[in-house]
């Protein structure tokens, strides 16, 4: 890993990342991976992916708000700011959720092998796995 500063002061650590360099055979693994992850993700999934943004994500959330307020119910809402937040999450945390979202067993092997013995989060192409 070679951290890569970002921007502002040079001695402060919070202004570098980490950049990984992966020989082909890691990145051809990397990217089959992130398809297969995505294809079960697409429905949540906003962040990073072609004709999906934060707006697609805030029309999506407003109306399923609009249709449970329709039906007479209620909504309540938690914002949060999760920046870095992917950087942190524990790697069985991450293998949990992959189990929960009924990821095949060979591709949450194929994700543990990938991440064992690793010091830091990998960020996968910036995949964000999204809570429906």
């Amino acid at each position: 890993m070679t951290p890569i500063q970002k921007d502002g002061d040079t001695m402060n650590l919070e202004n570098y990342r980490g950049v990984v360099v992966q020989n082909g055979f890691g990145q051809v693994g990397e990217r089959i991976f992130k398809d297969q992850l995505q294809s079960h993700m697409l429905k949540c999934q906003h962040g990073f992916l072609k004709n999906r943004s934060t707006l697609t994500n805030l029309m999506e959330t407003v109306q399923k708000f609009n249709d449970v307020l329709d039906d007479g119910g209620q909504v309540d809402a938690v914002y949060f700011d999760v920046s870095k937040a992917f950087d942190k999450v524990p790697h069985s945390l991450l293998l949990e959720k992959c189990k929960a979202y009924r990821l095949s067993d060979a591709i949450i092997n194929l994700l543990r092998t990938y991440l064992l013995n690793r010091a830091y989060q990998v960020r996968l192409n910036r995949l964000v796995l999204g809570v429906c």
